[in-house]
């Protein structure tokens, strides 16, 4: 059925390209995406530097915008770019397998408010430290895929590290 709606053109002045998901052409739109990123960041939507499964700079700035562009308009000024949240269970052990993965112990649950979508939670969370140990758990969802063990050796290993306190210890009291 053929459709005899405008095509849509370039926001940029005096451009004439037809325009894209963010209404520039492909000439004006890597320039949009930089902007745009850079907003995005400034305001605390996302985090500036990329993690090491992404391949460049360019495709994180990209994966950023397209993230908050594609949530619904009156929601975009509540989004928050968190790493991990749309990886998946394969590409997390494919990545760390090559060593490019920097959070290996990522859980990925299927959370009920997300219409079956499987979202991943890192351990370490922004918004709420306690979010890993709950999705751990299966208090956000139900547990898809949890860490390799060699992931959760990690995991522990870390926070053994940062029990332990520097200095003398302390005399034990005898009674």
């Amino acid at each position: 059925m053929e459709s005899n709606r405008p095509v849509r053109r370039c926001t940029f002045p005096n451009c004439e390209h037809p325009s894209g998901f963010y209404g520039y052409c492909l000439g004006h739109e890597p320039e949009f995406v930089r902007t745009e990123f850079d907003r995005l960041v400034a305001s605390g939507v996302a985090n500036p530097s990329r993690p090491p499964c992404y391949e460049s700079d360019r495709k994180w700035k990209e994966y950023v915008v397209a993230f908050v562009w594609s949530s619904a308009p009156e929601r975009r000024a509540s989004v928050r770019v968190e790493y991990c949240r749309d990886c998946t269970p394969s590409y997390r052990d494919e990545q760390h397998a090559m060593g490019k993965c920097a959070h290996p112990e990522t859980v990925f649950v299927r959370p009920d408010t997300s219409n079956g979508g499987v979202i991943g939670i890192p351990n370490n969370n922004k918004r709420d430290p306690r979010r890993w140990e709950q999705a751990m758990m299966g208090m956000l969802g139900a547990v898809v895929a949890l860490p390799s063990a060699k992931a959760m050796e990690e995991v522990v290993s870390k926070y053994d590290e940062s029990k332990r306190k520097s200095g003398r210890p302390k005399k034990e009291q005898t009674t």
